[in-house]
């Protein structure tokens, strides 16, 4: 099985358009999103329908949680909060009850899925640095986590000695006795000093 895994989209349909436009190249079996499918982009309606459309399997993102008030906006700084509360203007009640019901945790056989962090997933921490990794690890015995959040691709391995190695983003396999905190970079609102989209191919 080949999964796709996507993530902070962020209400960018141009950018959700070129990952499309690649999906239907890489023809992966089930699309994962990670969430923040609204948030900081201008066409969150437009958005939302495409990628409900096209994703099989959802987790829960802190702009998604404060869209269907189960997040403070309050948290948010100024600018996002102000796009918060005009996306929830443009979205209708049958629209947010479809975000209200998403979770926030997504648990398969080889791997599992959160939006920020695995130890206390509505709480949406971040995690840059190995260290950080170290509780999610913990929370859960999944061999492979894959995250959104920072924006920011890389891989985090949990190795056989129990220390933690950051990796650049790249191709990998997965090696025995290790584990994997995989960030699978933003769709829609790239931090990592480029303006590509980035997504994941995982194939178990």
């Amino acid at each position: 099985m080949r999964y796709a895994l996507v993530s902070d989209i962020h209400a960018n349909l141009q950018a959700w358009t070129a990952v499309e436009n690649d999906l239907a190249r890489m023809k992966p079996d089930q699309v994962i999103c990670l969430g923040d499918i609204v948030g900081y982009g201008p066409n969150p309606v437009e958005v939302l329908e495409r990628v409900y459309q096209r994703c099989n399997h959802f987790v829960m993102g802190n702009h998604d949680a404060a869209i269907c008030g189960q997040f403070d906006p309050a948290d948010f700084n100024e600018e996002a909060r102000e796009v918060i509360l005009w996306s929830r203007r443009q979205l209708n009640d049958q629209a947010v009850a479809v975000l209200n019901e998403t979770p926030y945790l997504l648990l398969a056989e080889r791997f599992s899925c959160s939006h920020a962090e695995f130890e206390l997933p509505e709480r949406f921490d971040y995690i840059f640095e190995p260290s950080e990794a170290e509780t999610s690890f913990a929370a859960t015995e999944a061999p492979i986590l894959f995250v959104g959040h920072t924006h920011v691709p890389c891989t985090m391995r949990r190795n056989a000695d129990g220390t933690t190695s950051h990796l650049k983003p790249a191709p990998f396999n997965v090696l025995p006795g290790c584990r994997y905190l995989v960030n699978v970079g933003s769709v829609g609102d790239p931090r990592d000093g480029t303006t590509r989209a980035s997504y994941v191919i995982f194939d178990d």
